[in-house]
């Protein structure tokens, strides 16, 4: 008798890189152990929903989620962020297994049978995503650069990112850049402890991929004809720190490989942007590292020690300024969060003002989200949500008015550069 082939059905609901890399990692496992990864949960014998929980609003997609795959006849295993950071919630909707981002590696003791181990399957390079295009691509490219009709774009492009993005295995409008962009995920877990961030109990402390192996990734990507490569991390500039190296030689070795390529960097915590501040300027000036993200996520150095984030921001002005003149065609980006516990209005201006000074790329705005346990939920007083809906306000006004374009999504407001 034949044995029937057991199908997979894999729901990311974030487009986290970092999720992304890991739910392609496990659907490598997953078939090369037999299983064929379809994109119907009504007809899979295992689903497996990889989750992200950074925002309040997101985790309630994740948590939604899971109430609704829960029901079909194919076995749940929630993977991600969500199993660790919101717990307690989770385990109110859902008795099923679950497996923590840090502990990817311990799937296998949900599959006794599998002859391919999950440490067997190395480090996926390509997020699994859809790349095909879709409505939303569609729109895009028929839109972004239509001179008048961009505006329309942008509101089309608002409306069903409110609706659907998050609601669909198949999403993603930015799909083609990823689609032509090679990840490298340098290392796992974080050094910092952020006051509002519980995603280190998802994560874990840092753990950096020998310089070797990211060498060997990188020069495998250049051999399969990629220009445009991904640098992936929770913290990239705190790479090499627990293993004799560090973030600056991992760069200068990267760049010092010949072929027509760029690098986008992830997001670096700004103190390790400040601390290599020289080398980081020597490596931009080969033109090889177009892009970077350097979350502030305030302009108030108060606010900033009590988020215990690095908090001299005349230092940050001055690296970013400096990575700027060693490569004028860089791209700068950043985060900021509005409405912490005791932001004053005077706090606020300060980030509007970092955002006046700096002129940033692109970048997402984000109202505060209490997590729970975290330090951020025992400072008082809190900001009122009205407040922060009016101080956002102030922010898309301030946006508009030089020369940014911006949509929101929920809590947030994504806006890039245009000149």
């Amino acid at each position: 008798m034949l044995q029937m082939t057991k199908k997979a059905f894999i729901y990311l609901s974030s487009i986290c890189s970092k999720q992304n890399l890991d739910a392609a990692r496990i659907s490598d496992y997953l078939i090369k152990n037999g299983y064929q990864i379809i994109n119907n949960p009504r007809k899979a014998d295992l689903i497996l929903l990889c989750t992200c929980a950074v925002t309040n609003e997101k985790a309630k997609n994740s948590l939604d989620a899971v109430k609704k795959l829960k029901n079909y006849k194919g076995e749940l295993i929630v993977s991600g962020c969500l199993p660790a950071m919101d717990k307690e919630d989770l385990d109110e909707i859902f008795k099923g297994k679950k497996i923590i981002t840090k502990d990817i590696e311990q799937l296998d003791q949900f599959f006794k049978d599998h002859k391919i181990k999950i440490t067997e399957i190395k480090d996926a390079n390509k997020p699994l995503i859809n790349v095909e295009g879709g409505l939303v691509w569609t729109i895009k490219k028929i839109f972004k650069h239509s001179g008048p009709l961009a505006k329309i774009y942008l509101k089309i492009r608002n409306y069903i990112y409110v609706r659907f993005f998050e609601k669909k295995f198949i999403y993603n409008e930015a799909s083609q850049e990823i689609k032509n962009s090679y990840h490298i995920r340098i290392s796992r877990g974080c050094l910092g402890n952020c006051s509002y961030c519980a995603i280190k109990k998802a994560i874990g402390s840092l753990k950096s991929k020998p310089l070797e192996q990211i060498l060997d990734e990188f020069k495998e990507g250049l051999k399969l004809g990629f220009k445009n490569f991904l640098i992936v991390a929770d913290d990239i500039g705190a790479y090499g720190i627990d293993i004799g190296t560090n973030f600056p030689t991992l760069l200068n070795e990267l760049t010092s490989i010949e072929g027509n390529y760029q690098i986008e960097l992830e997001e670096s915590h700004p103190d390790w942007i400040v601390k290599y501040k020289d080398e980081f300027g020597k490596i931009l000036e080969k033109g090889k590292i177009n892009k970077i993200c350097i979350p502030i996520q305030s302009g108030s150095e108060r606010i900033l020690k009590l988020m215990n984030r690095y908090s001299d921001i005349d230092k940050i002005k001055q690296s970013i300024i400096t990575a700027k003149k060693a490569n004028p065609t860089l791209l700068v980006g950043t985060n900021l969060i509005i409405g912490f516990p005791t932001e004053t209005e005077g706090d606020f201006e300060k980030t509007i003002e970092v955002l006046r000074l700096m002129r940033f790329d692109y970048g997402t705005i984000f109202s505060f989200s209490i997590k729970k346990n975290t330090r951020a939920e025992e400072i008082e007083p809190k900001i009122s949500e009205e407040e922060i809906k009016k101080r956002m306000k102030i922010v898309e006004e301030f946006l508009k008015q030089n020369g940014y374009q911006f949509f929101n999504y929920k809590a947030a407001i994504m806006f890039f550069s245009t000149y």
